[in-house]
């Protein structure tokens, strides 16, 4: 952000601005292929940004969203955790 300030310039903060709108989520590649049945695992999810997620949830085959932990690793990127330990899980949520 710049501006004046009376006479004088003003260079205040500088932030990235960003689309609300839905995007595509996917496994990282060297995730892939990592996964095994029946143990926690840590799973990176990639968009073209990671920025103002509120929830990150997984969806076991039966429909019960089941709640993960997350934090953001990169701008794009998010670190999730499930606690569920499923063979798989149909979809991935993230609000």
């Amino acid at each position: 952000m710049h501006g004046y300030s009376g006479f004088d310039n003003y260079a205040g903060p500088e932030f990235e601005s960003v689309s609300a709108r839905a995007q595509t989520w996917e496994m990282a590649a060297k995730d892939a292929g990592t996964l095994i049945v029946g143990r926690e695992d840590t799973v990176h999810l990639q968009a073209e940004s990671a920025s103002c997620i509120n929830a990150v949830m997984l969806e076991d085959p039966d429909g019960k969203e089941l709640k993960a932990d997350w934090k953001t690793v990169k701008p794009n990127e998010l670190l999730t955790t499930s606690q569920c330990r499923c063979s798989f899980f149909s979809f991935v949520h993230v609000d």
